[in-house]
């Protein structure tokens, strides 16, 4: 169902796709406005270039400054995905709590830059296979009383927990062509 199941089920090199700009100005899951999307596409061969994505995303803005790219090299002996650019936010507990974990954290700017990479397609990232760097800047802020009984020491692994974090911000627009 939607673009994920598209994009498992797509065969690389099968089809030839012109250039395509994409401007989506409204995503939305169910009744809830999430931000918008924009980037431009172009495949040669089995590869898929995904150039100039910028947008927002529930607090997280993409390719503020750098844009974002993303390459699916399906071609070749080591198939895989390339990410890179950059996210910036402003209260990163509010972009936490978009995503339904606890807002622990207070903060009144920031910046992550990503240049990552692992083996399949897009749909199939885990971190335990990913390599690559991540790099966080983050101006003041300040970690919150939370209503759990969790130390100092766990809340701060719970909020560099990025397995989860990341898995949650795989782009899944499903509910768009349904």
């Amino acid at each position: 169902s939607g673009i994920i199941q598209a994009i498992d089920n797509l065969n690389p090199g099968g089809v030839q796709l012109p250039p395509i700009e994409v401007s989506i100005a409204e995503l939305r899951e169910g009744e809830t406005p999430w931000g918008d999307l924009h980037f431009s596409f172009t495949n040669q061969a089995e590869n898929y270039h995904f150039r100039d994505i910028r947008g927002r995303a529930r607090g997280l803005q993409l390719g503020a400054d750098q844009a974002m790219q993303l390459d699916w090299l399906a071609g070749g002996e080591k198939p895989g995905t390339h990410l890179s650019g950059e996210l910036t936010f402003v209260d990163f507990g509010d972009v936490l709590a978009s995503y339904n974990y606890e807002k622990v954290i207070e903060t009144s700017a920031g910046k992550v830059d990503l240049d990552l990479s692992w083996p399949g397609s897009p749909t199939e990232f885990s971190l335990e296979a990913t390599d690559g760097l991540v790099k966080i800047d983050v101006a003041k802020g300040r970690f919150l009383n939370t209503s759990g009984t969790t130390s100092g020491t766990l809340r701060v692994v719970s909020i560099l927990n990025l397995a989860d974090f990341v898995s949650r911000l795989s782009l899944d627009l499903s509910y768009i062509f349904e």
